[in-house]
């Protein structure tokens, strides 16, 4: 109960018609306890690849009462995913999420260029806050190798260079073929030699 950082990782279990569920109201009853049992403690859920928690029914409402309910409990809620639809096409959820998320991070928005009118819609984006995401990206220094990102407060929004080092980039990487040459290379040797090679 007062282990400070949790993860529950359900990969294995996502398609299974009955464990899931039951994880699933496992995971919302320890964090619903910690809500509204730990007093002055910040407490977070962050609910990562959320499009399969907010498939069900069940889960969402979850969801959609965290997001009302939370700040009360000196807590925050988030919703990570990698489409924007799966937040906005949930009804049980969209307007739950999008009228409380004071805080707004978007990547890369190009993909959805032609549908982004309907999505600036409902995000409740203004026409320079649009702009300024659909513009990510798009003019990158030659020779660096950075991204960009959108983070809204509110009203205010600014568009980031976000830039790591190559440990740092290795250590986080999603990309399949790099984190097995890390593992490659890590089998091999130690971290220290590891990192030698990045530099």
């Amino acid at each position: 109960f007062r282990c400070p950082f949790l993860v529950f990782e359900l990969d294995v279990i996502k398609d299974h018609a009955v464990i899931f569920p039951v994880a699933t109201l496992i995971i919302i009853d320890i964090f619903m306890q910690k809500m509204r049992r730990l007093k002055g403690v910040r407490k977070v859920i962050c609910i990562e690849e959320a499009w399969k928690a907010i498939a069900t029914p069940q889960m969402a409402s979850y969801i959609k009462y965290f997001y009302k309910t939370i700040r009360k409990f000196f807590g925050e809620a988030m919703v990570v995913t990698q489409e924007v639809d799966d937040v906005i096409s949930s009804p049980v959820i969209r307007d739950a999420v999008i009228n409380n998320a004071d805080t707004r991070i978007l990547l890369d928005m190009s993909k959805f260029r032609n549908k982004f009118d309907s999505i600036s819609a409902t995000l409740g984006l203004s026409g320079f806050q649009k702009e300024q995401i659909l513009s990510i990206n798009r003019k990158l220094p030659v020779g660096r190798k950075l991204k960009e990102v959108f983070i809204g407060l509110g009203s205010y929004s600014q568009v980031y260079a976000l830039e790591v080092s190559r440990p740092e980039y290795y250590c986080y990487t999603s990309e399949q073929s790099e984190k097995e040459k890390v593992l490659k290379t890590l089998s091999g040797g130690s971290c220290t030699s590891f990192l030698e090679t990045l530099k």
